[in-house]
């Protein structure tokens, strides 16, 4: 969705109210968190993380904020953020991103797929960006000429950079067979939305109860451990993949130059170079998919370590009970004996 920027003065969407109050959206473009990025999926089933998918752990959250105080995570996709620089104290921050974060330009969102978007996200470390926010001030209706009887109601507004973040697909998991199919929630994101709006009616009475039980269960050591991976290979993925896919737009302009469709069309001399192109990408790949496996290499070990455990586990505590069980029938029928 693309807001086109209306002429100074006019009011013609939210983000021109906004602007009317000193807060900035960024309308156009998308924050991404190197630290939060969420796993998701590639269509061939690879799994990675995508820093334009956001779980907010509960650091993010500003404790001081009774409606978010007790979650334990929430789920933003490619989300904008908010800033109010010429008024520092309007906009009160309920949720931020990390510092190591970046922005893209949105219209690339439509153009360039996620995994590239992942491989071409560059963290820097700066001032974490506002995507929920709550202005809670005595604001003038900007539909008053400048003099007008305005009284400058209190106004309370809470700001949420995403819309997806209330979809069921962001927010809830289905279980079942699809007959009797039921969902469950995946995050905290339906008892973040029902507790801004019990904050907009002047009322926070259940907050603390709906919060008390977070559907959220974070395995927080294979968390670190994953992070610390990419952190580690995230350069050198991002490099060979940027190798890999320059070599593969290569072959395609080399066809369209041709005017040919598939390299059977090609002569000799034209296939030879091409050949030579994916002879260099294979080793390319290879040393990719190398990185990829150090990336989860110890999260498997320890994967591996639960399941030789449990596997060991069971075993061991069975006859640890039958030894005991036997003692305790040797020890009662010798008690037994006259």
């Amino acid at each position: 969705l693309e807001i086109a920027d209306s002429k100074k003065g006019e009011i013609n969407s939210i983000v021109d109210l906004l602007d009317f109050y000193g807060i900035k959206f960024s309308k156009n473009h998308v924050v991404g968190d190197f630290e939060n990025a969420a796993t998701v999926e590639t269509a061939s089933g690879r799994n990675f993380a995508y820093p334009y998918w956001m779980r907010m752990r509960q650091k993010n959250m500003r404790k001081d904020e009774p409606v978010a105080a007790n979650l334990n995570e929430l789920l933003f996709a490619e989300t904008g953020f908010f800033s109010a620089k010429d008024r520092l104290n309007l906009l009160h921050p309920i949720v931020v991103t990390g510092e190591r974060i970046s922005t893209q330009d949105r219209s690339l969102f439509g153009d360039m797929s996620t995994e590239e978007l992942a491989l071409e996200f560059d963290a820097r470390v700066q001032k974490a960006k506002v995507i929920v926010g709550r202005v809670n001030e005595k604001l003038p209706s900007p539909f008053f000429a400048h003099g007008s009887d305005n009284s400058n109601p209190q106004t309370f507004l809470v700001l949420v950079g995403d819309t997806d973040w209330l979809y069921d697909g962001f927010s809830k998991v289905g279980t079942g067979s699809s007959v009797t199919a039921a969902s469950r929630p995946m995050n905290d994101n339906h008892n973040f939305f029902l507790n801004l709006v019990e904050l907009t009616t002047g009322s926070q009475g259940l907050t603390e109860i709906r919060s008390r039980k977070s559907p959220v269960r974070v395995f927080s050591k294979i968390e670190a451990m994953l992070f610390e991976s990419r952190k580690k290979y995230h350069a050198k993925e991002a490099e060979f993949a940027s190798k890999i896919k320059s070599a593969e737009d290569s072959i395609r302009q080399f066809l369209q130059m041709a005017n040919v469709k598939t390299e059977t069309d090609l002569p000799k001399a034209a296939k030879d170079e091409i050949l030579k192109i994916r002879e260099m990408i294979y080793p390319l790949k290879e040393d990719l998919r190398n990185i990829r496996l150090q990336i989860r290499q110890n999260v498997n070990e320890l994967f591996l370590t639960i399941i030789v455990f449990n596997l060991i586990t069971g075993p061991v505590l069975s006859v640890v009970f039958l030894y005991v069980l036997r003692g305790y029938r040797r020890k009662s029928q010798g008690l037994e004996i006259p």
